[in-house]
């Protein structure tokens, strides 16, 4: 066991969810690593992925997490949400449920329970409640265990759990050139649901196609000045059948109005984002539909409502379910863009803010940033 170890410190907030979020960011030595009491797990961490969250966090758009466990103030806490690592030490109380050397998904939202909102995860060791662990099945590789619960595990509850889609079901998303997006078009494949993704930037319609194999991929400017070439469009190829739901990580109003006025009666819009950063505010024409096709908009929330609030017992029959389409599907496996070392957090952080087709993760030392 080494005498001192990294961790990644958020010292003050950045000016904007932007590269300056970079400047804001430093690695940190903590002097001494420390020992689990009876119902803790020390845990060294493998690797852990930059998700949006993590820079809307920094910029203060997002409520920061509770102080972290080592007293350090409210301005210089430790960031990250989850990450996969390996148990180092057992406490007395948890001998009988983990043992060293075993893979774990850690997750600064507790899996399990209602345990309160622990400290970030961006730390190369970390002493955690096992409500804040899943054990990694066999199969699985470090880099998905790294980005269980956002990606994966998001994308299946709103599809499955909250839409009840089914094969043969039409799903409309924008977004779909993320993380998120990706995983939703693979597992849609496999399922046999239909998909038509919307993407901000033109270039990305032939990428994503030939990147994800799907077959509708539009083009939808953010200035909404296509959206009745879009309806007309998304109207012909589902042959007029509408779609049952839709996922919004944009949450401008235009992406919405789009998908209202597609979908069919009673279907659902469940917001996921707010990559705008503006607000929603509906067409007129959306909002007549809204209220006399019975549609309804409501919001996701993994650490707000779906973890704290959802019985264990459904949240292991998804997780299980999760672990098994991720080692039993490869195009399930998040695509990872880099892995930078902790002390190279302002060039990890700054590469993730760019057009890209996987994750950026870090990993605590540069020698093991080879991880697959």
């Amino acid at each position: 066991m080494p005498e001192s170890f990294q961790q990644i410190r958020l010292e003050s907030i950045a000016e904007a969810p932007d590269h300056r979020v970079a400047d804001h960011l430093r690695p940190v030595g903590v002097s001494a690593v420390p020992s689990p009491w009876g119902d803790e797990l020390l845990v060294r961490v493998v690797l852990s992925p930059i998700h949006p969250c993590d820079i809307l966090c920094a910029a203060g758009l997002v409520p920061k997490r509770a102080g972290a466990r080592d007293g350090s103030d409210s301005t210089e806490f430790l960031p990250g949400i989850e990450a996969v690592g390996v148990v180092e030490a057992v406490g007395s109380g948890l001998e009988d449920e983990f043992e060293p050397g075993q893979r774990v998904f850690v997750c600064c939202w507790a899996p399990w329970g209602r345990w309160e909102e622990a400290n970030g995860v961006w730390s190369e060791y970390l002493l955690v409640k096992k409500e804040n662990v899943i054990a990694v099945p066999d199969g699985i590789s470090d880099s998905s265990a790294a980005m269980f619960m956002v990606v994966p595990v998001t994308a299946y509850v709103m599809m499955i759990e909250m839409l009840d889609l089914q094969a043969g079901d039409w799903l409309l998303q924008n977004a779909s050139g993320s993380a998120v997006g990706r995983w939703v078009i693979a597992l849609a494949e496999e399922l046999g649901i239909n998909t038509i993704n919307l993407v901000r930037r033109e270039e990305q319609v032939e990428e994503l196609k030939q990147e994800t194999g799907a077959e509708h991929v539009l083009w939808c400017p953010s200035d909404g000045s296509a959206n009745p070439r879009l309806q007309q469009e998304i109207l012909r190829i589902t042959g007029n059948g509408r779609v049952k739901g839709a996922f919004d990580a944009v949450a401008d109003g235009l992406s919405a109005t789009l998908m209202l006025n597609v979908m069919s009666r009673y279907g659902t819009l469940i917001v996921y984002g707010v990559l705008a950063n503006s607000g929603v505010a509906l067409g007129f024409d959306a909002s007549v539909r809204m209220v006399l096709e019975g549609m309804k908009i409501t919001g996701f929330s993994l650490q707000n409502w779906w973890l704290p609030d959802t019985p264990d017992e459904v949240k292991q029959r998804v997780y299980r379910a999760v672990w098994n389409h991720i080692r039993n599907n490869p195009a399930l496996n998040p695509q990872v863009e880099s892995i930078y070392a902790f002390k190279d957090v302002d060039q990890a952080i700054r590469s993730s803010l760019e057009p890209k087709t996987g994750k950026v993760l870090l990993c605590p030392r540069s020698a093991d940033a080879t991880h697959e």
